[in-house]
């Protein structure tokens, strides 16, 4: 469930943060068994940012900017 948090936080900015990513990456991996509806939920993210629709921003970079 918190994988779900995350990405959802993600997607309601706009933005992921490298600490963010960070954050998904180790909620990831520390459940290596990722239910059907987490991978879903990272793949979404994964296509979104692929499209655009969330960018990739350092920490300290406003999110309207």
């Amino acid at each position: 469930m918190q994988i779900r948090k995350i990405v959802n936080r993600i997607i309601a900015d706009g933005v992921v943060t490298r600490s963010e990513r960070a954050e998904l990456v180790h909620a990831v991996a520390e459940d290596p068994a990722l239910t059907e509806e987490e991978r879903l939920e990272v793949g979404r993210l994964v296509e979104l940012i692929r499209n655009g629709d969330v960018r990739l921003v350092d920490d300290e970079t406003p999110t309207n900017a």
